[in-house]
């Protein structure tokens, strides 16, 4: 249930190593790094947190990558089986919470019967908070998941993505807060996608 994609991307300065890409990485044509949580050894690389270029930063710098991206349908994703990989454990992880949090995240995940539709119904309730970077900083005594859906109800999407994935690992189902860009603005004249600071994003991964 995954569609292959090539993306060729040209990076004009950026402060930063990183190689960006679409969907899951398979092949980049061009040397790179992997940053991953396991040290030394040479071991299987399943997973891996990023691609980074092994070029000076802030030069530019031209790659095409491939990738796959998730083509499965919604009747599908309903259907999966709800056993997970091994490797998946560390993102089911999450912090003692308030017993309200807890409560809460029951009181989506029992209106559903699988687990997409509990998803789904997490990412619905989340769509009702406004958008707003203008914050005071968290409260460094409180939960942040707790105060962000009982009293702050407002956020950037970094904050209102994380408060999801807390909520989807308090059902038991692994998920992760991933970093990057939207698609930016699409040049009908050169047939690219511009993307630029401003587009920077946060969203759930959920297996």
């Amino acid at each position: 249930s995954r569609q292959a994609s090539r993306s060729n991307v040209e990076i004009l300065d950026s402060p930063s190593p990183l190689l960006y890409s679409p969907g899951d990485a398979l092949r980049l044509n061009r040397s790179y790094l992997v940053q991953v949580a396991e040290r030394g050894g040479h071991a299987q690389i399943n997973e891996f947190a990023s691609i980074r270029a092994t070029r000076r930063v802030g030069q530019r710098l031209v790659y095409s990558i491939d990738s796959t991206l998730a083509a499965a349908t919604s009747n599908e994703l309903r259907q999966a089986p709800d056993i997970y990989p091994e490797w998946t454990a560390r993102y089911i992880q999450i912090p003692e919470l308030p017993p309200r949090v807890i409560e809460f995240g029951n009181l989506l995940a029992g209106a559903s019967k699988n687990n997409f539709d509990r998803v789904r119904a997490t990412e619905f309730f989340m769509r009702r908070f406004p958008f707003s970077e203008d914050l005071d900083p968290l409260h460094t005594d409180r939960d942040a998941t707790d105060f962000f859906l009982f009293d702050l109800r407002r956020g950037h999407s970094t904050l209102i993505a994380s408060t999801m994935a807390v909520l989807v690992r308090s059902m038991g189902i692994p998920a992760r807060l991933a970093t990057g860009y939207s698609m930016g603005t699409f040049d009908p004249v050169t047939h690219r996608y511009f993307v630029n600071p401003s587009d920077a994003h946060s969203w759930v991964e959920v297996y």
